[in-house]
């Protein structure tokens, strides 16, 4: 799912109108494609930056094995 983004301090801060987020959608084969990124405390802080209230953060574990943080549609339900 792209989020259209309103707020102009995340506006600014990201450099984007578009935020992509994970939709939960009931479907046990349903797959996400992407990137896991390693980051700094810091760097973390500045994506929280560009949070708006329409996401959130959820720590999902993959078909990888990996675990990692991911920003989820705030109307999806929480998994675990």
């Amino acid at each position: 799912m792209i989020l259209n983004i309103n707020d102009l301090k995340v506006i600014v801060t990201s450099g984007q109108t578009h935020h992509p987020v994970v939709t939960y959608t009931g479907n046990p084969g349903g797959q996400v494609t992407g990137m896991v990124f390693a980051i700094t405390p810091k760097e973390f802080e500045h994506a929280d930056d560009c949070k708006v209230d329409a996401y959130r953060r959820d720590s999902l574990g993959f078909a990888s094995g990996v675990s990692t943080w991911v920003y989820v549609d705030v109307e999806s339900p929480r998994q675990g």
